[in-house]
């Protein structure tokens, strides 16, 4: 339910209104079906396996026009993500939140690693990265940290 939307106070509209949700906003040829709907982080808007969080309007204000808007920033926004891909390789050099980084491929678990460009390479650039390079980097070992020891506290009596 949404935020606002109570057990104590809903009135029976407002509870047969959310058995109309996902609601369908249109269809396009680029996109397929558009749907609105609210989820744990917010109202979204649904087209094929992606999403997009609304912002301004809620899920039965939304128009397709609008939509349309938002799903187009949202691919622009992900096609200027990927800075540089490798031919016969999963690596990518990706434009992200702290900087351009080394992608290797994979989603999750012992094997992912996302290095920082500038931690490794300093001052190079993203696009003058060679496959060797990224692949040196994915494969080396981070440098161990340095523990303190530590102080031995005297029991009390």
């Amino acid at each position: 339910m949404r935020g606002e939307l109570v057990t104590e106070t809903i009135t029976l509209d407002e509870a047969l209104e959310l058995f109309n949700m996902p609601r369908t906003v249109g269809e396009t040829d680029d996109f397929g079906i558009i749907k609105a709907n609210y989820g744990r982080f917010g109202p979204y808007i649904q087209y094929g396996k992606k999403y997009v969080s609304l912002k301004e309007f809620t899920p039965e204000e939304v128009e397709l026009d609008h939509a349309l808007e938002l799903i187009k920033a949202k691919e622009k926004f992900d096609a200027e993500r990927i800075i540089k891909t490798f031919d016969d390789s999963e690596i990518q050099i990706l434009n992200g939140r702290y900087g351009p980084y080394i992608w290797n491929g994979k989603k999750k678990g012992k094997g992912q690693k996302n290095i920082t460009i500038k931690k490794v390479f300093g001052d190079k650039s993203p696009t003058d990265l060679t496959l060797k390079e990224c692949q040196k980097a994915i494969t080396a070992k981070p440098k161990p940290k340095v523990k303190k020891k530590a102080v031995k506290k005297k029991a009390t009596k």
